[in-house]
């Protein structure tokens, strides 16, 4: 019950602007994020790492956002250590740049707030694993609400204007259908 009252029942500035770069960035692939490893095997791993996503959007017990969180870069940590042949050395620079895709392809409604709200009940964790987790997780809704083409591999300003421009046309477009 004490969800409501905590939870800000409206997303703010950075929330909004959080969700209107990942759709922005829907055209993103992972080679704009990963350097070097192009090929990557991510047969699973997104439909995954959204659904946690969507899940750490829903639940309402910390507890429970937690595990979420924690299910996100369990999946990360699996896939790097799957594309790595097993490799035990993975690091968080592993890790981030498929975070970053991940966040941007899973576009969490108010991911910022969340986080907020995580930060607020970690408690005991902070010092463990998941405060990490959640220290990285703000890291890169940060990186994502200051998003520019320098933050992207290969991608130049004016493609990344063009694009960026494409794909907040779409959405309007299909806005407008909708109604």
């Amino acid at each position: 019950k004490i969800y409501n009252k905590i939870f800000p029942s409206e997303s703010d500035e950075r929330d909004d602007k959080i969700f209107q770069n990942t759709i922005k960035l829907s055209w993103v692939e992972p080679k704009h994020f990963i350097p070097g490893k192009m090929n990557y095997v991510y047969d699973s791993f997104l439909p995954d790492v959204i659904t946690n996503f969507d899940l750490l959007s829903k639940e309402k017990s910390p507890r429970k956002k937690i595990k979420c969180m924690s299910n996100i870069f369990t999946t990360i940590s699996n896939l790097v250590k799957f594309n790595n042949e097993g490799a035990d050395d993975i690091g968080v620079d592993d890790q981030m740049p498929i975070l970053n895709y991940s966040l941007i392809r899973a576009k969490p409604v108010r991911i910022n707030s969340i986080c907020r709200f995580l930060d607020l009940y970690i408690g005991d964790l902070r010092s463990k694993v998941e405060g990490n987790q959640l220290t990285q997780l703000t890291g890169i809704c940060e990186r994502v609400y200051q998003i520019t083409s320098e933050s992207l591999l290969n991608v130049t300003e004016e493609e990344f204007q063009t694009r960026c421009t494409q794909s907040s046309y779409g959405i309007e477009e299909e806005k407008e259908e909708m109604f």
